[in-house]
């Protein structure tokens, strides 16, 4: 972080679960909502802000009613 369009979360789970990921920018519009399919272990959930302007955008990813919230900038 900072980043120039693409960016990645690091998440780690016990378990296979899904989860839902929602992007907002400073005004708090929702610009991208989708479903992610979480495997048990590490991994990287991707996201491309290419398509948006440079700014502070924030990350809310849902994991079984649970709220992780995180911080992107944008150049």
């Amino acid at each position: 972080n900072p980043t120039s369009g693409n960016s990645s979360i690091r998440i780690s789970t016990h378990k296979a679960q899904e989860a839902v990921l929602k992007i907002i920018n400073i005004s708090g519009s929702l610009l991208i909502e989708k479903d992610v399919k979480l495997n048990a272990g590490e991994q990287e959930i991707d996201i491309d802000l290419s398509a948006y302007e440079s700014g502070v955008y924030f990350y809310q990813l849902e994991i079984d009613g649970k709220n992780y919230n995180g911080k992107i900038v944008k150049n």
